[in-house]
């Protein structure tokens, strides 16, 4: 009964407060409930990201040898909402807004993935073909290109999750798909598919059903330098352990009994994933089109606001 009482003292004080200060309550509640579009906070989400798989978790690295081939491809998931100030004049999320939430979620892959990119000490011992010199020593991950589709509207304060892999590499880029769905919509995939397991007819169903928990996808291409020197992506990985042995060909069984891929099933899905690829490298092109700027008429040039600044 006490605190019960506690408690109903202290909301009829709260009450009292927004009755006699209405519009400041009204302030204060958009601040708390938009503490995600505060100024610095995008910097101060990446600062704990980063410090968080390179500090917190050190020492808990990615490898094929624990984690199998798979390991590469797995999932980074980072939860949020839609906060009133990302939303727009039509009344939901705003375009942009998709890649300031992207960064955060990617910076998070990329810590996880690749802690020994930049800390010679986390990288696995193993075998090379190459000599020590010709092997890459510290590397940066950096972004070359990102495309958004959007599909369905995220409402004002509305949760969703943000689902981000590796998808492929080639030559030169390696690429992360990402994925704004609904929440909870991993945990209820397996149980759609297990239900029309016996039925091949209904793929096409379950398709449509995953295709609707989903807001937006997005691609991003990311290279490793090793100073100004590009790094082929299937080098950087194996520096870290991340691409199980060529040459090893009998299956293992991972500490939690799930059998590890091997280099032949690794390289199955980096090409399915090219698949899709390509056409984010299809759209190198447009910097090509430029040329063309002064065939076409202008219809004017505006600054800061209008043609003021």
């Amino acid at each position: 009964m006490a605190l019960y009482s506690c408690i109903s003292d202290y909301g009829e004080s709260m009450w009292q407060i927004i009755r006699a200060h209405p519009w400041a309550s009204i302030g204060v509640g958009l601040l708390l409930t938009s503490a995600k579009s505060l100024p610095l906070m995008w910097h101060a989400r990446l600062i704990v990201a980063v410090l968080y798989h390179s500090v917190t978790k050190k020492s808990d690295v990615i490898t094929a040898a624990k984690h199998g081939g798979q390991g590469i491809f797995g999932y980074i998931v980072t939860s949020s909402r839609s906060p009133l100030y990302e939303c727009d004049i039509n009344g939901h999320k705003s375009d942009s807004t998709y890649f300031s939430d992207l960064d955060i979620n990617r910076i998070h892959l990329l810590t996880r993935l690749f802690k020994g990119a930049g800390d010679l000490s986390l990288r696995p011992t193993r075998k090379s073909s190459k000599s020590q010199k010709d092997r890459p020593k510290k590397m940066r991950v950096l972004l070359g290109g990102t495309c958004c589709t959007f599909r369905k509207e995220v409402k004002p304060y509305s949760a969703y999750e943000i689902h981000s892999r590796v998808l492929a590499w080639d030559e030169k880029w390696l690429y992360v798909v990402s994925y704004f769905v609904k929440p909870g919509s991993a945990r209820k995939m397996p149980k759609i598919q297990a239900s029309k397991a016996d039925h091949p007819e209904k793929r096409e169903e379950v398709a449509a059903l995953a295709k609707g928990m989903v807001f937006t996808s997005a691609i991003t291409k990311f290279v490793f330098k090793e100073g100004r020197k590009t790094i082929r992506p299937e080098d950087a990985l194996e520096e870290m352990g991340l691409l199980p042995d060529k040459a090893t060909l009998e299956a293992v069984t991972l500490a939690n009994g799930d059998m590890a891929w091997s280099w032949e099933q690794v390289e199955k899905e980096r090409e399915a994933g090219m698949r899709t690829a390509q056409h984010l490298i299809a759209l190198d092109d447009l910097h090509d089109q430029f040329e063309d700027v002064s065939s076409y008429p202008s219809l004017g040039k505006f600054g800061l606001v209008g043609k003021l600044f």
